[in-house]
């Protein structure tokens, strides 16, 4: 297998593509990205940006309050206006997550949101750029990219410059960490974990749909399972306007589970067909959101950029249920110990903060905005303090949940077997037998991610869309 680039490679993709949502506060200009300039600061803090990011409320560069508490389930940047002063905030969950880099030579920083502009800026201060190896995520600092890192979840990072020597100095705070409630664990009772759990994905929805447009309503993901089912049934009970898409590929699809849902809760549901070629070129966008060629993360991924590619979505804020498998051991356990099962949820969750998959980098690149319920802060405390003993009930994953789901859906949408989205319609199978094997994807994926990378630093403007892969 090979990487085979060919001009306006793209599927049947038809969507609308913006400029990629990115965000980099620095001391030092990076002259290649002056084009994206935003701000700069009395202090010579420089602010790049384009896209959503610079629209976003979480990240502001005219601050005035020095003693401002940052909230802590938001990733959250503060440039200060008039003290010599960058404030950061990772968030719980850590979407989205933020990469550092630092010149120890010549007191330079960079910090944001888009790990290939910050290997861009070690480019452009002459510091030596090269790969970890992008097809692993792990759990600690360790990015696919010398010298970039990627700041721990959960932290506050204070940038100070002293006047008189112009240096920066650096400060940082490790929080308590809210996942670890999970080692101690209160909701034993069966019926009251799934009282309180349902509670808290309706409070979810209405958090996330508050300023929702009633004229145009939400699209909800979905699959006829329990999670995105779920998701789909709160939102119709929360009177909003809901329309239901299913995604099938080449090899499968989901539609008549989705349609089963979707027809008892009297909403429309759109079969997206999507093609090898729409697949193929959701990749490199894939992999520029995730900052990585590890192939288990971007398959997950595929999925919903080939939806954003495609344009089919027309609605503005599309609900996922991604997320609750890793809260609430939603595949079959390996094992029934009560500690084995605590750490493995702790485990799967600070996997997901290091790979990013949460984020929504695509859809705000597409001009959307994804809300994935199950990570939302009442649902992530309420999951992790319910005991694995009501998640694991009577041989069957996600039980209280189930349980508690069928005074609202049919008992075979709340009892179906749990399809994770990449394995759902044979997609991950499929595209491996595409590249003749699972050892031949990941070399071809991460052939495309050097060369995007590469590409990426010689014009960070430059499109990505002809690297997409071509077996042959």
């Amino acid at each position: 297998m090979a990487v085979i680039t060919r001009n306006g490679h793209g599927g049947s993709s038809s969507g609308v593509r913006g400029a990629p949502s990115w965000l980099l506060v620095t001391n030092k200009a990076i002259p290649v990205l002056a084009k994206a300039l935003h701000h700069t600061s009395a202090s010579g803090v420089l602010v790049y940006g384009q896209g959503a990011a610079l629209q976003s409320e979480d990240y502001r560069w005219d601050a005035t309050d020095a003693a401002e508490e940052l909230p802590a389930w938001k990733t959250s940047i503060r440039v200060h206006k008039d003290k010599h002063r960058v404030c950061i905030r990772t968030a719980v969950m850590n979407v989205p997550p933020l990469y550092w880099v630092h010149n120890t030579t010549s007191r330079t920083w960079a910090v944001g949101t888009d790990a290939f502009t910050l290997q861009i800026a070690r480019a452009q201060w002459g510091m030596p750029v090269g790969f970890t190896d992008p097809t692993v995520v792990n759990r600690d600092s360790t990015t696919s990219f010398h010298g970039v890192s990627q700041l721990p979840a959960h932290t506050s990072f204070v940038l100070d410059r002293n006047p008189q020597s112009s240096a920066w100095k650096l400060s940082s705070q490790e929080l308590d960490d809210p996942v670890f409630a999970a080692l101690e664990p209160s909701i034993t009772d069966y019926d009251t974990a799934g009282k309180r759990f349902v509670e808290a994905v309706q409070k979810s929805i209405a958090d996330a749909t508050r300023e929702t447009n009633p004229e145009t309503g939400i699209a909800c993901l979905l699959s006829g399972g329990i999670d995105s089912g779920a998701v789909a049934t709160f939102a119709v009970r929360a009177g909003l306007k809901v329309t239901a898409y299913s995604a099938g590929s080449p090899w499968g699809n989901e539609h008549e589970e989705a349609q089963e849902l979707a027809d008892y809760l009297g909403i429309p549901l759109h079969r997206i067909e999507l093609t090898t070629a729409d697949y193929l070129a959701a990749v490199p966008d894939s992999m520029r959101a995730l900052a990585t060629a590890e192939r288990e993360r971007i398959d997950i991924a595929l999925t919903i950029t080939a939806i954003m590619r495609s344009g089919v979505i027309k609605e503005d804020h599309v609900l996922t249920g991604y997320g609750n498998d890793l809260m609430l051991i939603g595949l079959p356990p390996d094992s029934t110990s009560t500690d084995v099962l605590l750490q493995d949820i702790i485990t799967e969750v600070d996997f997901a903060r290091h790979s990013g998959e949460f984020t929504d980098y695509v859809a705000r690149m597409y001009g959307k905005r994804t809300t994935h319920v199950y990570w939302h802060e009442e649902v992530v405390k309420t999951a992790l303090d319910i005991h694995p003993s009501a998640k694991v009930h009577g041989g069957r994953e996600k039980a209280f949940f189930r349980a508690a789901m069928e005074a609202y859906i049919p008992k075979t949408a709340a009892w179906r077997q749990k399809i994770g989205i990449h394995v759902g319609g044979g997609l991950q199978g499929g595209l491996d037998a595409l590249f003749g094997g699972l050892g031949q994807k990941v070399a071809v994926y991460e052939d495309v991610f050097r060369a995007m990378a590469k590409r990426l630093v010689e014009d960070p403007s430059a499109s990505i869309e002809d690297l997409a892969p071509v077996p042959i």
